[in-house]
């Protein structure tokens, strides 16, 4: 389990997804990618209100971009400044050291990894990214 995992795929029970209110389409103006609003922001306040946590599936980190770019959202004009602010956003909301959301989701996280043969170990040694 991960604090943020990248929107795609992400699969999400569609009762869970409503409970949550859905995406989160506010701070974006119509017809600019919303970056962080869709994924991570949606992932946490799944933490936070259902106690869920995103699992990341799939590829080795070395291996995830190797099947070429997908992510043609980046290339509309005004989604890298967007992007900055709306990751400040999310920082402030989410991911202050010790603040309440932040150890909410964490907790969330270590009771999803709890089910798994996770090695805890390794991860701490060597953490594929920040949210390791």
């Amino acid at each position: 389990a991960a604090r943020c995992v990248d929107v795609g795929p992400l699969f999400v029970r569609r009762s869970q997804f409503l409970q949550i209110g859905g995406f989160n389409e506010s701070g974006v103006p119509r017809g600019e990618p919303g970056s962080v609003r869709v994924d991570c922001e949606m992932e946490a306040r799944m933490a936070l209100g259902l106690g869920l946590a995103p699992l990341a599936l799939g590829l080795a980190p070395a291996d995830r971009w190797a099947y070429g770019r997908t992510h043609v959202a980046w290339d509309h004009p005004k989604m890298e400044e967007g992007h900055k602010w709306r990751m400040l956003d999310y920082r402030q909301r989410y991911e202050l050291p010790r603040s309440a959301p932040r150890l909410a989701i964490e907790r969330a996280c270590r009771d999803l990894n709890g089910e798994f043969d996770c090695p805890v170990a390794e991860i701490a040694r060597k953490p594929a990214n920040k949210l390791d």
